[in-house]
């Protein structure tokens, strides 16, 4: 029999409550201190009432995705801290249906951060995605989705837009111009929710010959011609609208709300992020020179840019190409 060698100590692993206090990890607490306290070199050199904005929701988001470890807390919040500044600056509100949404992380990695490397963006896109799942897990349905990845959405088909943009007239009538113009503005002007959000009749302006343009206000300010097929639906919405802005709705996520009730049996509701492909490639098959299209697209990566080169292609035969190669 082996000798007792002083009194036996609880295995601090496997305490009860009997045994003792519970003893917390010290990496999870200081975790957890971090989390509370910790401010990112970029975040400090911000104006107060612009950090007084950021902080409180940056935080939350980033406490509602637990990290463990000071280093997820630390990588969390810079990217958490980066897409609200930019959300602030696009729309001027921050709202987690709208900051975490699967479209707004897309064109925060994909457009905003174009200048940036693949890998940045990859691991951008996964840290986003990973907050995003638990602060705003209604558009983040399961975890085997795949919702973020570098380049665009699909393009809807010529049938497929046709049929969305029908839906959305028939939705919209005097007062209630909401469905016609994000209809309107993403599949015929290629707007993001939060420039949607900020759009209003006073933005659309006649551009001659019967086309329509669209004044596109802030940080990349720029007119956006509204494609043929959609003026009628964009004059739709200027008409019924009866204020300053097309989308009026009482929650704050009213972009995304009036997308999902512009639906089409067998297509689905409609998505921003496929809408802006859709434009874009539009307007690579009809031969819109690219210094163009970069002007009046707003930030666009290369990714994105030769994934849809790939798509718009596919609508030419070699002798139609060879054809609109003579234009040069």
């Amino acid at each position: 029999m082996k000798a007792s060698t002083g009194p036996q100590q609880p295995d601090p692993g496997n305490l009860t409550e009997r045994d003792g206090p519970h003893i917390e990890n010290p990496e999870t607490a200081k975790a957890a201190e971090h989390l509370a306290e910790w401010l990112l070199v970029s975040a400090r050199g911000l104006k107060p009432d612009i950090l007084a904005k950021i902080e409180p929701a940056a935080r939350s988001a980033v406490r509602a995705a637990a990290p463990r470890t000071v280093a997820d807390v630390h990588r969390m919040l810079r990217a958490s801290f980066d897409i609200n500044a930019w959300a602030l600056d696009e729309l001027g509100f921050l709202a987690d249906e709208t900051v975490w949404h699967p479209d707004s992380v897309q064109r925060f990695v994909d457009e905003f951060n174009a200048h940036r490397s693949v890998d940045w963006r990859q691991e951008a896109g996964r840290t986003l995605t990973q907050i995003g799942r638990a602060a705003n897990p209604r558009f983040w349905p399961t975890p085997t989705q795949t919702l973020t990845r570098t380049g665009p959405a699909d393009p809807y088909s010529l049938q497929m837009e046709g049929s969305l943009a029908h839906a959305a007239t028939l939705l919209s009538e005097p007062g209630r111009p909401a469905e016609a113009a994000v209809a309107g503005l993403s599949l015929g002007v290629g707007l993001d929710a939060p420039r949607i959000a900020a759009a209003g009749p006073g933005d659309v302006i006649e551009l001659g010959g019967g086309r329509l343009g669209v004044h596109v206000r802030g940080p990349h300010q720029r007119v956006v011609p509204v494609r043929a097929a959609y003026t009628d639906l964009v004059r739709r919405a200027v008409k019924f609208a009866d204020g300053d802005l097309f989308v009026t709705a009482r929650n704050r996520n009213g972009v995304y709300s009036a997308a999902e009730r512009v639906v089409v049996h067998g297509v689905g509701h409609l998505e921003l992020a496929r809408a802006r492909s859709t434009w874009l490639k539009a307007h690579l098959v009809a031969g819109t020179p690219l210094a163009a299209l970069r002007v009046i697209a707003g930030p666009l990566s290369l990714d994105t840019l030769n994934r849809l080169l790939g798509a718009a292609s596919e609508e030419f035969t070699a002798e139609a190409a060879a054809v609109a190669g003579l234009r040069a």
